[in-house]
Formats: structure tokens, C-alpha cells, sequence
């Protein structure tokens, strides 16, 4: 009984694109904290994909608001709570107002939902930095 066997090129190309499916949205960043530029690049971007909503950002539930500015980052090659993460770690002495702005920003899927509602919208990783940059935001 003879083997069927796969050309090695042919199991090796299956092989890599199993692996970069599964591991295409690993790769973004945290966006640059403290830059005018990456701000601006992100509100191109949030402009650009709010045009192709059938309402306004604001008018969409908040897991569509997780789901939009998540992609607002992700079209920038950023990750959103890689960029939480980093903005919880910068001490509050060096807060600049596009800090702020970047906070308003990662902070727009909790407008309009009580706090207690927050564990349904994020992982326990993306509530803890959330939760965080909420209470600097309010001290601000």
C-alpha cells in the first residue's frame, strides 16, 4: 500500500498560510503616545470609517463603538489595548493634552454605559487598563 504524500512546497505553503491567518492581527503596535502626528492620523482615520457607517459613532451600541475604534487603530497598524496598556504606564506628571486626547479617544466605547457594564464589553486585560485611564481622565 503506497503513501500519497503532499510535495513538500506544496505542505510548506499550506503550512505558512495557516500561520499568517492565524497570526495576522498580532502584529500591530501601540500607537506613539505624546505625537500631534499619530493623532491626526487617527482622526483621518476615524472620519474615513464613520463615513461608512449607516449612523454616527456615537449613535452605535457599545460593543459597534469597540468594534469601530478598535478599527480606527488597526487601520493605522496600532493595536487598542496595546495603546491602553502603554498610556496607563506614563505618569501623570507627563500627561499632555494629546494624551488626553488619546485617552477620549480609547474611552469612547464606555460612553453612555455605566461603569458596572464595562466587564461586558472588555477582556479582564482591556478592563484594567480602561478602568485606569478612566480615573486619570476624570483627575485630569
Amino acid at each position: 500500500m503506497k503513501a500519497t504524500m503532499l510535495p513538500i512546497g506544496l505542505t510548506l505553503l499550506i503550512g505558512l498560510t495557516f500561520f499568517f491567518s492565524a497570526c495576522q492581527n498580532q502584529y500591530y503596535s501601540a500607537a506613539p503616545l505624546g505625537e500631534r502626528q499619530t493623532l491626526e492620523k487617527l482622526a483621518q482615520s476615524y472620519n474615513d470609517i464613520a463615513t461608512q457607517l449607516p449612523t454616527a459613532p456615537s449613535g452605535l451600541n457599545p460593543k459597534g463603538k469597540l468594534k469601530f475604534v478598535t478599527s480606527v487603530f488597526e487601520k493605522n497598524g496600532f493595536s487598542y489595548t496595546l495603546t491602553a496598556q502603554q498610556l496607563v504606564a506614563v505618569p501623570d506628571s507627563e500627561i499632555t493634552q494629546y494624551h488626553k486626547d488619546m485617552m477620549e479617544l480609547l474611552l469612547v466605547p464606555t460612553q453612555g454605559l455605566a461603569k458596572n457594564q464595562w466587564q461586558d464589553l472588555y477582556s479582564k486585560q482591556e478592563l484594567q487598563a480602561i478602568q485606569t485611564l478612566a480615573t486619570k481622565f476624570e483627575q485630569l
